[in-house]
């Protein structure tokens, strides 16, 4: 299992935001990235640490 490190988070996000973000770019996040966003208030993995 890879340890992924989250960087650069901001205030909490909600899911209507992010399918608002998504429905901007054409797309529709799946479930499980919606609540992987939600808790980790929408910051990025760190690619350099895997």
């Amino acid at each position: 299992m890879i340890n992924l490190v989250w960087k650069y988070a901001d205030d909490p996000v909600t899911g209507d935001l992010i399918e608002k973000v998504g429905e901007s770019l054409g797309v529709k996040f799946p479930h499980d990235y919606i609540e992987c966003a939600k808790v980790n208030h929408g910051a990025r993995r760190n690619t350099l640490s895997i």
